[in-house]
């Protein structure tokens, strides 16, 4: 706010008594504390934000690790059923085809969602050097 008086203490002196500053509709100076409340509550969405991007983040990370660990448990796994029966083998193989390609997917998916989070993450991190603007 000091920054505002000091301009308008500058630009009197450079008029003289004779010139008159015209008046403003709102007082300039009554801004600062409009803009500090909605900085304020800027600044704590963003906090909460970042929160919520760990938060995500980690869920993210915690599933590509849960079916990374089924995959492991499904792999070579018999299910149940004789392997030496060639039958039972042809199931046995279908079955793990199957499970592991969608544990594969699912942690590939992972990876790309906790990518993305990365990203936006640094992006409202970067928000963090706005504080320049604020009054």
């Amino acid at each position: 706010m000091s920054a505002w008086s000091d301009a308008v203490s500058a630009a009197q002196k450079a008029l003289g008594k004779e010139g008159k500053l015209p008046k403003p509709r709102v007082d300039p100076a009554s801004m600062y504390p409009l803009v500090t409340k909605a900085w304020e509550a800027f600044d704590k969405s963003r906090e909460s934000l970042e929160k919520s991007l760990l938060d995500l983040e980690n869920a993210f990370t915690q599933a590509k690790n849960t079916f990374k660990q089924y995959a492991d448990m499904v792999d070579g796994n018999d299910f149940g059923l004789d392997e030496d029966d060639a039958e039972a083998k042809k199931k046995i193989d279908a079955a793990s085809q199957i499970l592991l390609k969608a544990l594969t997917t699912l942690q590939d998916a992972s990876d790309t969602k906790v990518d993305q989070l990365n990203k936006l993450d640094r992006l409202v991190t970067d928000l963090r050097r706005l504080t320049d603007l604020k009054c």
